[in-house]
């Protein structure tokens, strides 16, 4: 299967975190499914950016049986909100936290494209309480951005113990400003703790051992500026030395 080596490293890596697992990219899920199938069932949210991609996965989903294992989302890797809203009627504040236990069903949806276009707005997935939190800020700086988000699931957000962007889709972010943005919004779905991991393609240039070292300073500075630390820099999915293969696999935390 073509790209076998990275997503045998991704999943090894999602069995570490434990899950839930956001991935983000451009290869229909193949992450997620492959997670979906071990019988500790690690839940994830695949953010798509494609219509067409977003309704295979969604119909691969229904022929395997995966609900409520993996949520599919519609968005642009730049711009995402994924906000969730319990099946119950209302959450008391202290049934959510660290001390809290078990699973929860959940709707999951990405508010900056919910309903859109007439899809689909939301995903059923089921989900630990302690993955489920407060941030009080979020809601007022949507407001700002004149963002119409409705009170009662305005601040209550999904953390994630991994994000993952694999299959070089963050190389297909071809601003500055666009991957800072994307850089941002993984922190904030971040959980303490969490990592953030993707990986890009040497370029033909990039070969030359002097233009892999800038363009390695470029990335780590942006990372940096974004508010993560850097703690692993691979050369290739087997991890090798970074100064070895011919690629950067990136593994990040939260500063």
């Amino acid at each position: 299967m073509e790209h076998e080596r990275e997503i045998n490293f991704y999943a090894e890596e999602a069995k570490e975190s434990g899950g839930p697992v956001l991935e983000i990219g451009f290869n229909a899920g193949e992450v997620s499914f492959r997670i979906a199938q071990w019988p500790s069932a690690i839940p994830s949210v695949v953010l798509e950016c494609s219509k067409d991609t977003v309704a295979v996965t969604h119909r691969r989903k229904e022929e395997l049986f995966f609900h409520r294992r993996i949520a599919v989302l519609k968005g642009q890797m730049d711009q995402f909100c994924i906000l969730v809203l319990p099946l119950w009627d209302t959450l008391p504040r202290t049934a959510v936290g660290s001390a809290a236990q078990g699973n929860i069903n959940c709707t999951v949806y990405n508010f900056l494209a919910s309903g859109k276009d007439g899809e689909k707005s939301g995903e059923i997935l089921e989900v630990k309480r302690e993955n489920l939190v407060f941030q009080e800020g979020l809601r007022w700086s949507l407001l700002e951005k004149n963002l119409w988000l409705p009170l009662f699931h305005a601040t209550l957000t999904m953390a994630f113990p991994l994000i993952i962007i694999p299959f070089g889709g963050f190389q297909r972010l071809l601003s500055v400003k666009d991957q800072r943005n994307c850089l941002d919004d993984c922190r904030r779905h971040l959980a303490d703790g969490g990592r953030l991991i993707f990986d890009i393609s040497d370029e033909p240039e990039c070969k030359l051992p002097s233009r892999k070292v800038v363009v390695r300073y470029e990335i780590e500075k942006r990372l940096q500026l974004c508010g993560f630390r850097i703690e692993k820099l691979y050369g290739d999915f087997d991890r090798r030395p970074s100064w070895v293969g011919n690629k950067q696999i990136w593994i990040v935390s939260k500063k």
